[in-house]
């Protein structure tokens, strides 16, 4: 299998982007910078499959996750278990960096990956489409 995609962020950086997340109903009780700090790439169609990544739930970007389409986001099954734990996280809203502005729609739950080292524990990660 022959597979390209693009991410904002190289595999095993050592510093990685991180923003706070926080989900749509809880904004009220949270801080305003939000909730929980989140990793953070974002990523063209096709980088699920080309990293090998699984989609657990819900889909993965395709092209129509564009500039001007709704805004939506893809989160890693740790971040979702955190956010909305015993629930889905697919169709969940999400603000993303503080409780105010635009929200985000979860479209997707992906596996997690081992981000900045191998060693360390998967960090609760989300991705936005690039094109977006």
């Amino acid at each position: 299998m022959t597979a390209a995609a693009a991410t904002s962020t190289n595999p095993f950086r050592e510093f990685g982007f991180s923003n706070n997340v926080t989900p749509e109903e809880r904004a009220a009780e949270a801080p305003p910078s939000g909730l929980v700090q989140a990793g953070w790439r974002s990523v063209t169609p096709g980088f699920f499959d080309t990293m090998r990544i699984p989609v657990s739930s819900g889909r993965a970007f395709t092209s129509f996750d564009r500039a001007g389409a709704e805004r939506v986001v893809v989160v890693s099954e740790s971040l979702a278990r955190r956010l909305w734990p015993g629930e889905s996280a697919v169709g969940k809203r999400i603000y993303w960096g503080g409780t105010t502005g635009r929200t985000r729609t979860v479209v997707g739950v992906a596996g997690d990956i081992r981000d900045v080292q191998l060693e360390a524990e998967p960090l609760p990660m989300l991705f936005l489409p690039h094109a977006q």
